[in-house]
C-alpha cells in the first residue's frame, strides 16, 4: 500500500506540472485531505479506542461469567455425587 501511494502522489505531481489548472485542484484537494486526515484521526480514532475497550470489556466480562460458572458447577452437590 504504501508503494501504491508514493507513486499515485507521484503521478499526481507529474499532471499537475503540465497543467496549471490541474495544479490549483490539485493543491486545494491535498490541503484539504491533509485537514481532513487531521480530524478524521481525532474523531474515528475516540471512537475506533471506545468500540475496543468495549469489545475487550465484553470478552473479560465473559470470561469471568465461565470462570464463576464453572466453579459454581463444581461445588454443586449433583458435581460432588457425581465425583464419588
Amino acid at each position: 500500500m504504501e508503494a501504491c501511494y508514493r507513486v499515485a502522489f507521484k503521478v499526481y505531481d507529474e499532471i499537475a506540472a503540465c497543467d496549471a489548472k490541474l495544479k490549483k485542484v490539485t493543491d486545494l484537494m491535498m490541503t484539504f485531505r491533509d485537514l481532513e486526515l487531521q480530524r478524521f484521526c481525532v474523531v474515528e480514532n475516540t471512537n475506533d479506542s471506545f468500540a475496543r475497550s468495549m469489545q475487550a470489556q465484553a470478552q473479560t466480562q465473559a470470561q469471568a461469567q465461565t470462570q464463576t460458572q464453572a466453579k459454581a458447577a463444581a461445588a454443586s452437590p449433583v458435581a460432588a455425587r457425581a465425583r464419588r
